[in-house]
């Protein structure tokens, strides 16, 4: 048997698929001394190891995104000659022997030994977050060196029981004096006179992708304290998470009605219009924004965190850093009592450039049932406020209801000035 298949039989030995996070893949290309073979394993979408065999000579592994970069890399030459790379450093390099043991232990053994700590990551999580976790549902990053919940990516399951629920809670508890019945509840947006021109002749509401958001930090907030990510010399590792933060779309609303606040913040100086959205209660990834200071789900992960720090253990919360820290900001933003909508989509379709000044994709979305080639927008579009600083306000009023009429929307909007008149 030659080398490559003692070694790629060694790693689908160790069954690291039992780990739903674990994905081993191996792949073979063309034939005879044309062929190429590999093997690689990715850990949560991180690519961990990539062993390959080039039949003719030496491959290369091109490196475009940050989940691209195996932390180990290996490859056999000549039939019998192995190199062995850790972050692209040489480790090990043999010539006509194999030690299979050896190679297998240097890449892997860490995951073997990390079974032993579960139980310890299990009594902390029960100790300060008060949940008990089962220690098969925990599992071991090798990327990263640490600790997370394997069942992350689940709408149900044991991480969506401890993060998931708290945001279920403090949606609870903000929307509660928005319920208009059973089920639904009124939120607001802030936009100029302009956007709502647009909005009303394409019928379609846009969604900007994160770079575009106001606060800075949006591309990451857990991570944007911890890690210069616009580094100079890991520019590509700048570009990966930019391209990631281009996959999330969000558009922002507020519990807060006719605020004059809001108005000079987002309401063109109050020049513009506060849009009333009716909203189902149960509308997916529709969430307040939780802010920094409040007690919740930051002091209780860094206390969890702090706790294994002592035992020199290491934990995440995958969902948090994939999903809910979208949903998060600092305290300085916390007048602004802020629900988000989030939309995931893969492909950037458009691009456009938004007051905040970077370019930026976008997706549409149908505000009324006459946009046939757009997806419907879960929030409807039910009344509109005109700002208080609106020179105009009695003719546009009325302009703004005659265009309606004359578009033929199956829909009535009702329209109405500002309540405050500090600004006459």
């Amino acid at each position: 048997m030659e080398v490559y298949e003692l070694i790629k039989n060694a790693i689908l030995a160790l069954d690291l698929e039992k780990d739903p996070c674990y994905r081993v893949t191996c792949k073979e290309d063309g034939t005879g001394d044309d062929l190429y073979e590999s093997i690689a394993v990715h850990i949560n979408g991180q690519l961990y190891l990539l062993f390959d065999y080039n039949h003719k000579g030496i491959s290369f592994h091109i490196i475009s995104e940050k989940e691209e970069y195996p932390a180990f890399s290996g490859n056999v030459q000549n039939g019998d000659s192995i190199q062995i790379y850790h972050n692209g450093r040489m480790i090990k390099n043999c010539r006509n022997a194999c030690p299979v043991d050896e190679i297998i232990n240097m890449i892997f053994g860490d995951y073997e030994k990390a079974k032993f700590q579960r139980g310890v990551i299990a009594n902390a999580i029960k100790n300060i977050l008060g949940k008990d976790v089962p220690i098969e549902s925990i599992g071991y990053d090798l990327c990263d060196h640490k600790y997370y919940i394997r069942d992350w990516n689940k709408n149900v399951g044991v991480e969506s029981d401890l993060i998931k629920a708290f945001f279920e809670e403090k949606k609870n508890e903000v929307l509660y004096e928005k319920k208009v019945n059973d089920g639904f509840y009124k939120l607001y947006k802030y936009t100029s006179l302009n956007t709502l021109l647009k909005m009303l002749q394409s019928q379609k509401i846009r969604m900007y992708s994160l770079p575009a958001m106001n606060d800075r930090k949006e591309v990451g907030f857990l991570t944007s304290n911890e890690q210069k990510i616009a580094d100079k010399e890991e520019d590509w590792i700048f570009h990966s998470v930019m391209k990631e933060a281009n996959k999330r779309y969000i558009t922002s609303f507020s519990v807060l009605e006719d605020n004059l606040t809001m108005w000079r913040l987002y309401g063109d100086d109050a020049k513009g219009v506060c849009l009333e959205f009716m909203a189902e209660y149960d509308t997916p990834n529709l969430y307040p924004v939780h802010y920094e200071e409040d007690n919740g789900v930051q002091n209780r992960v860094a206390q969890l965190k702090a706790e294994l720090a002592s035992s020199n253990l290491q934990f995440k919360f995958l969902s948090l850093e994939r999903k809910w820290q979208y949903y998060m900001k600092p305290a300085c933003f916390s007048e602004e009592k802020e629900i988000r909508l989030l939309i995931e989509d893969v492909k950037p379709k458009k691009w456009d450039l938004p007051s905040t000044g970077v370019i930026t994709p976008y997706i549409e979305c149908g505000l009324f049932e006459s946009a046939k080639d757009a997806e419907p927008f879960p929030l409807k579009l039910e009344r509109i406020i005109l700002g208080p600083n609106m020179k105009e306000q009695a003719r546009n009023k009325h302009q703004i209801e005659l265009m309606v009429q004359s578009m033929l929307y199956p829909v009535y909007l009702h329209v109405e000035p500002s309540k405050h008149n500090c600004y006459i």
